[in-house]
């Protein structure tokens, strides 16, 4: 039987070896004592504890392959090390995680605020543009009104009163003259000189909080100045009324 393999197997004949008998020595009551011992001129890790069993005492020992042992440690230091290795990349990988979405947020502030001020930007422009195209549509040096608002015109500057207000009409030969004279015109009279086309060639100059003497004068130097050949004195020039 199986079990007649063993009958006469003990201590003595397996731990034969000096570095065997002296582990068996060091064993002692419920303390486990492990050593590195020879059998057969194979070393092994021994792992042993003395104890008592019904007033007899007994020792129990369990015999390891070296190998083993390391390869298991070798299995435990790399699980340990991968371990490790997936906490760092894990840590890693959520420090730039936060990185990345507190550098969006930071981004899509600032265009945000890019936006908002290319709004007022926008806005600004809209609202200077406005007020060119008012100021250009209302410059008086830069403007010919029609005739037929003339007679509005007139009545505004009597409903608010304002005087002297001198009126002179300006009779041009031909559209060329025409042209010329209000070219001139355009900077040699002031913002305070409308001008209105009453057809014909005739040109009819408003000239408000200016009296009749400086009107004529400034309209004399300008007729001169541009070499329209327009006497001041003939009916060519008329003066169409004076408020004041």
């Amino acid at each position: 039987m199986e079990t007649n393999r063993y009958k006469g197997f003990t201590t003595a004949t397996y731990y034969v070896s000096d570095s065997a008998k002296e582990f068996l020595e060091q064993l002692s009551v419920n303390r486990v004592v492990h050593k590195t011992i020879l059998i057969d001129d194979t070393e092994y890790i021994a792992s042993g504890v003395a104890f008592e069993y019904n007033g007899a005492n007994f020792q129990i020992c369990l015999v390891t392959n070296p190998d083993v042992i390391l390869d298991h440690n070798a299995y435990l230091n790399a699980k340990v090390n991968l371990t490790a290795m997936i906490v760092v990349v894990l840590a890693v990988f959520l420090v730039f995680l936060v990185m990345l979405t507190a550098y969006n947020i930071q981004k899509q502030s600032q265009l945000a605020d890019k936006e908002d001020e290319c709004l007022e930007l926008r806005e600004t422009i809209e609202k200077l543009n406005r007020r060119n195209i008012d100021k250009a549509f209302y410059d008086v040096s830069r403007n010919v009104f029609s005739g037929d608002a003339f007679e509005m015109f007139m009545n505004k500057l009597s409903d608010r009163k304002i005087s002297p207000v001198t009126v002179l009409d300006v009779e041009t030969k031909d559209n060329e003259m025409f042209d010329s004279f209000l070219e001139c015109s355009n900077t040699a009279l002031g913002d305070n000189v409308f001008r209105f086309n009453m057809k014909n060639g005739v040109i009819r100059l408003v000239f408000v909080g200016i009296d009749n003497e400086t009107a004529n004068t400034e309209l004399a130097e300008l007729i001169k100045r541009g070499g329209f050949g327009i006497d001041n004195a003939d009916n060519e020039q008329k003066e169409m009324g004076q408020n004041g």
